[in-house]
């Protein structure tokens, strides 16, 4: 799991958003204490191996907070994505 925050007068939420997008990764909107984001989900075969990706896109006040989960299964750990949502949902952005 990585979590990266990025100054937006360098990036833009748009260009994260896209490359889920493009990938066809079901998207919805999530609220993390009041923030408005999006959370993206989907897999994709690479070679031998299927990779499993669960993102959070989160603007605030000049930021843009991505949190990352990449993990290779041939199916979704719903254990996995439980403990990627609490702790998407334990953040706490000023």
């Amino acid at each position: 799991m990585r979590f990266a925050p990025f100054n937006s007068a360098n990036a833009t939420a748009t260009v994260f958003l896209e490359i889920f997008r493009i990938l066809n990764y079901p998207e919805i909107e999530i609220n993390i204490n009041g923030k408005s984001g999006r959370e993206f989900s989907g897999s994709n075969v690479i070679g031998e191996f299927t990779v499993q990706e669960k993102v959070a896109i989160i603007e605030n006040q000049g930021h843009i907070y991505k949190l990352y989960l990449l993990y290779y299964a041939n199916q979704r750990n719903t254990e996995v994505d439980k403990l990627f949502s609490q702790i998407l949902l334990s953040l706490h952005l000023n």
